[in-house]
């Protein structure tokens, strides 16, 4: 058994993705729309507000004096307004694609994917997948996305088109960010699918079962027979996505860049409603914005059951219930307690400062999703690594992987452990046996 402990990650300097747009864009209004909206205990309300030009592109640098929300008719207090690349400035962009569009598209996915690129943050990553691939991937930052083409390109995906697993799959792992780092899975397909396992209802679940929220940028190619086109529609409104239903592959690429700038371009709007009403079954929420002079309203109906952030465990009975379980779980704590066998630190990479405490062996080591540890890089064999356990102390064996395993700089076949070594996964992935 593994368990992986939270990781220090510094807060960083807010990086937009969207750069600011023209000064003649700036003084033109051309849609809004009000994403997705979220209340929490005492009425506090926050909605997701895309502002964008007659050319599509997000109107950057308005503050709070530029929205004036009425909520069921009345004039919310605490108003605030936060673009999203600031509240959450590092991305994490999924592309997922149709293995087919994949090979149609040709060199077409190194321009879109370069184009995404175009604007990325130092901290943004992205990982490409293709439908149906198990989730089988590449991961880089946002800036070398150009670079995963070749990869996505190699992947040849068999069997049925588990569409909405994927999603499922892609959107949880999103969904598990910590707070400053947004997460959104681009989906560019035909809308075929076959096999999955879950639908719909379970990918909104995930999509907003932690503490941020994974819309969904669907992009569909209308092949005549697109038999899901209704499904990913409601997905992407639900998620507080976007939906677009192109008629070409030469539309893909600007496509992309109109979903992924319209996500950044975006921001949260906070306000409070001193007479909320939970059980009320509906809501309106009404958005004026007023930019240089123009004015656009958009209005929202709200399904109270769709749009709670307050979970069922937070009433009174509950904690009472749940303090109990407390006090009967300290008191038999000692007779359970388990000291872990080892605990690891990484040292390097997009996980530095993760660590992971080993309860019982056997625990192995590689790039492939089914190993207990997962590194996915390159120089890191599918099954690379075990530990084992010999007598009162742990051995780190390699499984004859091409590039090594090295135990404080000597690559070895079998090494026991002690405290302070140094274990290196083919010189990609550094860890530290602490304790």
């Amino acid at each position: 058994m593994v368990r992986r402990l939270a990781s220090p990650v510094p807060f960083l300097a807010a990086l937009l993705l969207v750069g600011a747009a023209p000064a003649a864009a700036q003084s033109r209004l051309g849609y809004v729309s009000v994403d997705r909206v979220r209340v929490s205990g005492g009425g506090r309300v926050q909605s997701w507000i895309s502002v964008l030009d007659p050319d599509g592109i997000p109107v950057a640098g308005l503050d709070a004096s530029a929205f004036a929300p009425t909520w069921d008719g009345r004039t919310p207090d605490e108003l605030t307004a936060i673009p999203v690349a600031v509240r959450d400035p590092e991305l994490r962009l999924t592309v997922l694609m149709d293995p087919g569009l994949v090979r149609d598209l040709g060199g077409g996915v190194r321009g879109m994917l370069e184009i995404l690129a175009g604007r990325a943050g130092p901290n943004d990553r992205i990982r490409v997948a293709t439908v149906g691939s198990n989730g089988r991937g590449a991961s880089s930052p946002l800036a070398k996305a150009g670079d995963l083409a070749d990869r996505l390109q190699s992947e040849n995906a068999a069997g049925p088109t588990t569409l909405y697993d994927d999603l499922f799959r892609e959107v949880r792992a999103l969904a598990r960010l910590p707070r400053g780092r947004a997460g959104a899975v681009l989906l560019v397909t035909r809308g075929v699918e076959s096999g999955s396992r879950h639908a719909v209802p379970e990918v909104l679940a995930i999509s907003g079962a932690y503490e941020q929220h994974v819309p969904v940028l669907v992009l569909l190619l209308d092949s005549g027979g697109a038999t899901e086109s209704e499904r990913l529609a409601a997905l992407a409104q639900r998620s507080g996505g976007s939906f677009d239903k192109l008629d070409g592959l030469d539309k893909v690429i600007e496509a992309a860049q109109r979903a992924v700038q319209r996500l950044r371009g975006a921001y949260v709007i906070g306000f409070r409603d001193p007479r909320w009403d939970g059980k009320a079954e509906r809501h309106v929420l009404e958005m004026a914005v007023s930019v240089g002079g123009e004015q656009r309203r958009f209005s929202a109906d709200v399904v109270t059951s769709e749009v709670l952030a307050r979970a069922w465990w937070q009433g009174p009975l509950p904690l009472v219930i749940l303090g109990v379980v407390i006090l009967l779980a300290l008191s038999a704590a000692p007779l359970v307690w388990r000291r872990p066998l080892i605990r690891l630190v990484v040292l390097n990479g997009e996980e530095k400062g993760c660590s992971y405490e080993l309860y019982a062996t056997p625990v192995t080591l590689g790039a492939a999703v089914g190993n207990d540890l997962t590194f996915p890089a390159g120089r890191v064999s599918r099954n690379h690594a075990v530990f084992e356990r010999r007598g009162s102390g742990v051995e780190l064996v390699d499984l004859n992987s091409e590039n090594g395993t090295f135990v404080n700089g000597d690559r070895v076949s079998r090494r026991r452990l002690s405290r302070g070594d140094r274990v290196s996964l083919g010189g990609a992935v550094e860890l530290e046996v602490r304790g």
